[in-house]
């Protein structure tokens, strides 16, 4: 090798260490944190900018689905400051400012709360590796969001947040001028259709009664009386079939099977909290929603929630965000002064983020030790999960292997040089670039602990 390549490679690996991906922080189990935050969408992260910025470590348990609802979305609309951007993105930024004010971030799910007396205990479950984690914290807030209501037609979960949608504020925009069609027979259904149809050139009301349950009949003949919307009563989806235009939706109708083109479809059917684990622990109303007492505050004293959980009425990300502020200053009263300031600077991360081929062949060369690879993707769920707990081993096993990530939007050109079409997958490769391990999925990566041990 030249001088001119070999100086080319060595600083090529040493700007590997300034790359800034996500953090990883080691948790106490031992340690009292005076805030445990339920959840890690907007609600939360939220809360956790709030709660950091006023002086208090809180410590994020991000449940079984990081980021929440919104990154599914791909473009949003309605946030302030943004004119477009994506609901991977604005976690993204939400989460790294999180992580600079101090944020902790624990994976997994909250199986049991202990509540009885201060402070609580939480036990947490991270199904990918087992790890069951019991956490003490003084105040908790509550945002694990809810879950909106399907069909369960065909073509429903395949073009799901791609071409079928279950909040109109938030992708509403998208059809500006275009044909939309709106599933439901209530109050939110009407609600949808009357934010559409100042937008979207045509709006089609699909519901299966032949009327509208309301408790608001002066609203719903407003809506009803604007001249690009039309009512199809006693009519059912059967089916979504993606198409050029958008979609085409299998009815049936009082005169038989009927096919309906339009560019996009909206879901206004309700949502289901997920508060499984509080019943019997908050009071919850008829539909499982979290109840407030004062502002943000639950029925039980120092636990609060925010977003979906407990708002069956608005469930915009910006309302989320402003009932995460409020439920965060109200955990803050209760706290009073804190004793130890969090810190104001994210903790170093063990996981190199790279951005090419070259990069990656680069850190793998000069690494002198094995090489764990981590394929993501911005849009993939089931990587935001892993993420947690792929930063968490990295910690562990840095003395090991080097470990490094790579992201299918920035670096397409690792996934086509190893070949990767699945998501989460995970290389482990020796110094020379043999193959040690390839896994995919939740499932076959909870073997990478025994595969490093052995290495």
């Amino acid at each position: 090798m030249n001088m001119k390549l070999k100086k080319f490679f060595l600083v090529s690996f040493f700007c590997l260490l300034s790359f800034k991906p996500l953090f990883s922080s080691p948790i106490i189990e031992d340690k009292e944190y005076p805030v445990a935050i339920l959840g890690s969408g907007i609600a939360a992260l939220t809360a956790a900018v709030q709660i950091s910025q006023a002086g208090f470590e809180p410590l994020i348990i991000t449940g079984p689905s990081p980021g929440g609802i919104i990154v599914k979305s791909h473009s949003i609309h309605n946030w302030p400051g943004e004119i477009e951007i994506s609901g991977p993105d604005l976690i993204d930024k939400l989460q790294k400012q999180a992580e600079a004010c101090g944020t902790l971030f624990l994976p997994g799910q909250v199986v049991d709360i202990e509540m009885a007396k201060e402070p609580f205990i939480l036990t947490v479950q991270n199904k990918i590796d087992n790890k069951t984690t019991k956490i003490k914290a003084r105040t908790c807030i509550i945002a694990v969001g809810a879950l909106p209501k399907l069909l369960g037609v065909p073509g429903e979960q395949e073009n799901l947040f791609t071409n079928i949608f279950t909040c109109a504020p938030c992708d509403g925009f998208r059809f500006k001028n275009k044909t939309v069609a709106i599933i439901g027979g209530g109050d939110s259904a009407l609600t949808e259709a009357h934010y559409l149809s100042n937008l979207a050139q045509k709006v089609y009301l699909i519901i299966r009664k032949d009327q509208f349950k309301t408790i608001q009949p002066k609203y719903r003949d407003e809506v009803l009386a604007r001249p690009n919307v039309e009512v199809l009563y006693q009519t059912s989806v059967q089916a979504f079939q993606k198409t050029e235009k958008g979609l085409s939706l299998s009815l049936a109708a009082p005169s038989g099977i009927q096919k309906l083109g339009v560019d996009g479809a909206f879901l206004a059917i309700g949502s289901l909290p997920n508060t499984d684990l509080f019943k019997g622990k908050l009071e919850l109303d008829s539909e499982g929603y979290i109840v407030l007492k004062n502002q943000q505050e639950t029925s039980a004293t120092r636990i609060f929630a925010a977003g979906d959980v407990s708002d069956k009425t608005f469930k915009q990300a910006m309302t989320a965000a402003g009932d995460a502020t409020k439920a965060a200053l109200q955990a803050q009263q209760y706290l009073g002064s804190s004793t130890s300031l969090a810190s104001t600077a994210a903790a170093k991360s063990s996981v190199k983020e790279l951005y090419s081929l070259a990069s990656l062949r680069t850190a793998v060369s000069f690494s002198g030790k094995p090489v764990v690879v981590y394929f993501s993707s911005k849009h993939c769920p089931p990587c935001r999960s892993f993420t947690y707990t792929y930063e968490a081993w990295a910690s562990q096993y840095q003395e090991k292997a080097l470990f490094v990530k790579v992201i299918r939007e920035t670096a397409p050109d690792c996934f086509d040089a190893f070949r990767i079409d699945c998501y989460p997958t995970v290389l482990i490769l020796t110094p020379k670039g043999k193959l040690l391990y390839q896994g995919c999925g939740l499932n076959e990566l909870s073997k990478v602990p025994s595969v490093l041990e052995k290495s």
